[in-house]
């Protein structure tokens, strides 16, 4: 994430530059970048958390367990969070890196903890909408479930025991230390691993994917009307361009139109006849002109039609030009 003035700087002027070149996908992909990698950092910062809360015995993970789990994460996010810091998000291949990171992250986060994250396999899935990109949204959710499959599996062995999914064999008696746990006496006793694993695949996991699949179908829909939205607003510039580039050519038609030479009348040095205009807008429904009639009389012409518009502008300008060509004839005697 851009952690410093320079860094924010290099990113504005990358999404500048992509909206420019007319490249809104481009422009949209740089800030979920940023916020892909910031979203890492928060989960991995609430991971040291948890690590601290467990090593206070909050929590009953396996501390050992939980420090490996924290070194994964490390090893997995400080790389691409050292590029992503580089490069301020620009670059569409930082994308699937960013986002297969993120996943692992909260993959090993779910491995370790179990069941008291269930909401941390929503993050990759939830974040991938903001590319707007419903096929990135669909492998990025394909990809989540793939991961936190093996997760679960990580979990059963050597993550938070879920004490609902264990079953044991009849008449076994659990025996509870003094200074023991509840998870130290179901390991001692005639406990089923891979059957608790199993509990926990289908039990568990199925049900949170059923879940999962429903919010990425969701996720899906958001993400196809968010890049909708972004051709919408696409086009709406490139109209809005092309407006401007009309109005600044009427602009330049109806000033030629319009006399800027002065003096007015070079030979009449007892004449002095000045005129400027500025239209409120780009385009204005105002006309001037000014000539000799005869020796002693000037004539001038203004002209005004309510309403602005470039139609408008033109029409009476050319009408204009037009009335005062014949005026001109006709005080020449022609």
């Amino acid at each position: 994430m851009p952690n410093s003035k320079s860094a924010r700087k290099r990113m504005k002027e990358a999404v500048d530059k992509a909206i420019l070149a007319g490249d809104s996908f481009l422009a949209n992909e740089i800030t979920a970048n940023v916020m892909v990698g910031t979203t890492m950092v928060i989960i991995f910062a609430i991971m040291i958390l948890c690590l601290l809360l467990n090593e206070f015995g909050v929590f009953t993970a396996d501390k050992q367990i939980m420090r490996i789990g924290i070194l994964a994460a490390a090893f997995v996010e400080v790389p691409i969070t050292i590029i992503n810091t580089k490069y301020v998000g620009v670059g569409k291949w930082l994308k699937w890196p960013l986002m297969i990171d993120l996943i692992l992250v909260c993959a090993i986060m779910s491995a370790t903890l179990g069941h008291n994250v269930t909401l941390v396999m929503c993050f990759p899935i939830l974040v991938s909408t903001r590319y707007f990109d419903e096929k990135y949204t669909g492998h990025v959710a394909i990809i989540t479930a793939l991961i936190f499959g093996i997760a679960t599996i990580v979990c059963g062995y050597f993550g938070i025991m879920n004490l609902n999914m264990v079953h044991f064999a009849k008449d076994v008696t659990l025996n509870i230390s003094a200074n023991g746990s509840l998870r130290d006496a179901i390991l001692a006793a005639d406990f089923d691993r891979l059957a608790y694993v199993k509990s926990l695949f289908l039990n568990e996991f199925i049900p949170r994917c059923f879940i999962f699949l429903s919010m990425s179908i969701t996720c899906r829909y958001i993400a196809q009307r968010g890049k909708d939205m972004i051709l919408m607003e696409a086009e709406k510039t490139k109209k809005a361009s092309r407006i401007e580039t009309e109005l600044d050519l009427a602009t330049k038609i109806q000033t030629s139109m319009l006399p800027c030479i002065f003096p007015a009348f070079p030979e009449h040095k007892d004449i002095e006849l000045h005129a400027i205009y500025h239209p409120a807008k780009e385009v204005g429904g105002d006309f001037y002109d000014y000539f000799v009639i005869d020796p002693t009389h000037v004539g001038v012409v203004i002209a005004d039609v309510s309403g602005k518009g470039v139609g408008a502008a033109v029409a009476l300008t050319l009408a204009s030009k037009k009335k005062m060509h014949k005026s001109k004839l006709l005080a020449a005697g022609v």
